[in-house]
């Protein structure tokens, strides 16, 4: 008896560890030509037609990297290919896609979607929520900082 609950003990401490023995994620985001996200180096960038772009600090807690990361793996965005283009089933142009390049210890990824677009093919529609649903997540988070809620907006246009 003490040997079954030992074994059973044991298999879902390994089961519950799936998402906190990964890896820390190094990510940025860029959102179009008008924004980075750089989470390493804890930086936002604006960016300007007509002047250099912006750089503005913000500091994450240990917690919310923590959140991030979890986020990433319970989303499983790391089976992703690890280049992949989503593109929006809108007939808007141009495609503004957000992209994601995140690396771990083990691989680098670079995650393209169409940001335009809400509406997404048969085969793309799973990944893309999975995706939208990180970029809200991350974004929440972001924003929820004064420094960059209130920051000054990019002037290039999107036509």
């Amino acid at each position: 008896m003490k040997v079954s609950v030992f074994i059973l003990i044991i298999l879902f401490s390994s089961c519950s560890k799936h998402s906190y023995d990964r890896t820390k994620i190094n990510l940025v985001i860029e959102e179009a030509n008008s924004y980075k996200y750089d989470f390493n180096k804890e930086i936002f960038t604006t960016f300007y037609i007509d002047k250099p772009a912006a750089d503005i600090k913000f500091k994450l807690s240990q917690r919310e990297k923590e959140k991030i990361t979890k986020r990433y793996y319970e989303l499983d965005l790391d089976k992703l290919p690890k280049k992949i283009t989503i593109e929006g089933s809108c007939n808007t142009m141009p495609l503004i896609f957000t992209v994601l390049h995140i690396q771990t210890k083990d691989s680098v990824q670079e995650i393209s979607i169409d940001g335009g677009c809400k509406e997404f093919n048969f085969f793309n529609k799973h990944r893309a929520k999975r995706i939208n649903s990180f970029l809200k997540y991350i974004l929440e988070i972001l924003n929820s900082r004064p420094q960059i809620k209130n920051s000054p907006k990019s002037n290039i246009p999107y036509m």
